[in-house]
């Protein structure tokens, strides 16, 4: 039987709730995987057995790929399958590590969670052990092993693995509810994105852009870089809405508030579309200092034109930082690729340090309301 053997981290210190968030990761690795795949996911003794329809090496690679993006899991393995049983163990430990250790140092790393098994886990390391020395040309080393041996033992089953495989931690997808993530096409919005799942929300994208329609997106990296983040979430949706609306507006405005007056219209734009599709907050890719518009300043400005939360789980990176979160997650050279986004094209030369009674003047003006209102009426989702 070909199987994967599933381990989460903090959801175990979830308490009387942790059956909710071990329920969210069971539907997220149905999902992600597929049906034609999964046979059937159990919850087994504080972790995840996951049985699987075939049994091949395409079947483990996409397998592989695709738990290494959920977030909940901390690590998984392909175990050798037994029944709890000593004799059982021992041949399975002899299959799994045969041509794996010959030359090699190795350790035996027994969990035991089924406590009425008549040995502990001291004992079955040294006896696992004696089997492998018996068998292969190797040496046993508890510090530094090339080769570390798994055995679980739970009631039923138990399992041996030789390789582990990391997950990105966190909270399943879903546990925590939903935000709208506002998609610049930049590094920052995606590790931010990518931040936010990581601690069990849903995510929808919305990206504001300056095309002349909301289907040329498709031909731009934004499409490119969505697709990525599906990997993470499948679920997602990518919505698209114009700034031509507030472009034409906003002409009237002092060039130097330009800048923010956009930034306070793109959130009271994601703010009422969050209502429509039940979003708790906006995600925003800020930190503090990187441009003009991330002063403590601006953000304060920013902030007063909403009601609903503004998440920026960026606020305290370097650049340095985000660049490399970019890279592990796969987005980065996606979006160093050329595109025009709004707020690089709207004012070379913002003010740093606005002044909300005369950013609420220049408002009143160019009739922002009106803006919103209509911008977020030709939102669009992007098949």
């Amino acid at each position: 039987m070909k199987a994967v053997l599933v381990h989460y981290g903090e959801i175990a210190l979830k308490g009387k709730n942790r059956r909710f968030f071990e329920k969210a990761l069971v539907d997220n690795i149905k999902i992600s995987i597929g049906k034609n795949l999964v046979k059937e996911v159990k919850r087994l003794e504080g972790r995840l057995f996951v049985s699987l329809n075939k049994d091949d090496k395409k079947t483990t690679d996409i397998v592989r790929t695709k738990l290494s993006n959920i977030f909940g899991i901390k690590w998984f393995s392909f175990p050798l399958v037994c029944k709890t049983d000593l004799d059982e163990i021992k041949k399975t430990v002899s299959k799994a590590s045969k041509g794996k250790v010959e030359n090699k140092t190795f350790k035996i790393d027994t969990r035991r969670s089924f406590k009425r098994f008549p040995y502990n886990s001291i004992q079955m390391n040294e006896m696992l052990g004696g089997v492998i020395l018996d068998e292969n040309k190797c040496k046993v080393s508890l510090d530094d092993p090339d080769v570390t041996v798994s055995v679980e033992i739970t009631k039923d089953y138990s399992f041996v693995s030789i390789d582990k495989f990391r997950g990105p931690g966190g909270l399943p997808i879903g546990s925590g509810g939903k935000m709208l993530v506002l998609l610049s096409g930049g590094i920052d919005s995606c590790a931010a994105a990518w931040l936010i799942m990581k601690r069990g929300f849903s995510v929808d994208y919305l990206h504001i852009h300056a095309l002349r329609n909301d289907s040329d997106v498709k031909k731009t990296k934004i499409k490119e870089i969505y697709e990525k983040m599906k990997e993470y979430n499948p679920r997602s949706k990518l919505y698209t809405a114009s700034y031509h609306e507030f472009d034409i507006k906003s002409q009237s405005a002092p060039s130097d508030y330009n800048l923010i007056l956009f930034r306070r219209f793109m959130f009271k734009l994601a703010e009422k579309f969050a209502e429509k599709i039940k979003a708790k907050a906006i995600v925003a890719g800020d930190n503090i200092a990187q441009v003009a518009s991330q002063t403590i300043e601006s953000i304060t400005v920013s902030d007063e034109a909403v009601n609903i939360p503004i998440m920026r789980p960026l606020l305290t990176y370097d650049k340095e930082e985000i660049i490399d979160l970019a890279r592990k997650i796969g987005t980065f050279d996606l979006s160093i690729k050329d595109y025009k986004d709004c707020c690089s094209i709207i004012s070379s030369h913002p003010t740093t340090k606005p002044k909300l009674e005369k950013v609420q003047l220049y408002e009143k003006k160019i009739g922002m309301d009106k803006i919103v209102n209509k911008s977020v009426k030709n939102v669009s989702i992007l098949d």
